[in-house]
């Protein structure tokens, strides 16, 4: 996918959409190198998007867009390549100006800004308690001796 230059050959490959077939498959996730396959695939087809390849992603009627939604199931995963990766994925729809998209995106059924909350959520929680981990620890420090 990344090495196509030509967008005739970006058609005929997307056109059929055996690709979000392919997208959908469940894989076996635990297996990093397969992880790490699909993801890099992905995101090199996020690549290729603009106004005119995002129809052969994203399905108005069915409001089906796997690319993307299979993309967001591992916003929070814990190797940092593949959450970079998914988060390049992710602007490179936002960048794409097509409103049916859009509206989807932005609806309930993405979900990615859920997954953006709780996400925020759980890094507060861990800040708090290193503050308040760290305060305890200086304040045992200034206790008067015995």
């Amino acid at each position: 996918v990344q090495n196509i230059n030509r967008e005739t050959s970006i058609y005929y490959l997307l056109s059929n959409n055996h690709v979000n077939s392919l997208i959908s498959t469940p894989f076996e996730w635990e297996d990093e190198e397969i992880l790490a396959y699909y993801i890099t695939f992905l995101k090199s087809l996020s690549l290729k998007l603009n106004k005119e390849t995002v129809k052969f992603f994203y399905n108005e009627r069915a409001h089906h867009f796997p690319l993307y939604t299979e993309a967001i199931k591992f916003f929070n995963h814990k190797d940092s390549m593949v959450r970079t990766s998914v988060r390049t994925l992710t602007l490179n729809v936002f960048g794409v100006s097509d409103p049916s998209m859009r509206h989807f995106i932005l609806s309930q059924e993405s979900r990615f800004f859920t997954h953006v909350a709780t996400y925020l959520v759980d890094m507060w929680l861990k800040m708090e308690l290193t503050i308040n981990t760290k305060s305890a620890i200086e304040g045992l420090g200034s206790l008067p001796e015995q």
